[in-house]
């Protein structure tokens, strides 16, 4: 029974992925099209138009999703990407202590949906760093 269900399970995700993956990405600039298609499995979704288009957006990485559809299924989707580096600069005073805070943190590195970013701060003499 349980390699019956394991079986279910990998044929039909199987069909799911080439489901998705017929679907045509356009307005990608720095994204890599498998972040699309993986972001598209995990919402399981890919039958209503209005879930795509939100699970699209709450990734934080585009501002405009458009989506086509033929014959009932999602046929294309344009994208427009948002700049997504965060620069990070803070100067605080108070207390004769002073506070000075710089960084950089992109949630997209490489195109890839990656999270990095680094911070320094000093306060009041003290350094710190943050990878």
């Amino acid at each position: 029974m349980l390699l019956k269900l394991i079986a279910y399970a990998l044929l039909s995700s199987a069909s799911a992925g080439t489901e998705i993956e017929k679907i045509k990405i356009e307005g990608l600039v720095r994204i890599r099209p498998h972040v699309i298609y993986t972001e598209l499995e995990h919402c399981n979704c890919i039958d209503n138009a209005n879930e795509v288009e939100q699970a699209l957006l709450s990734t934080g990485l585009f501002y405009a999703v458009d989506i086509q559809s033929a014959n009932g299924s999602i046929s294309t989707i344009t994208l427009q990407e948002k700049w997504t580096t965060i620069p990070i600069l803070k100067f605080n005073s108070g207390g004769g202590v002073q506070q000075t805070t710089f960084g950089i943190y992109d949630p997209n590195i490489l195109g890839r949906r990656i999270e990095l970013g680094t911070q320094y701060e000093s306060l009041a003499g003290a350094p710190s760093l943050v990878f």
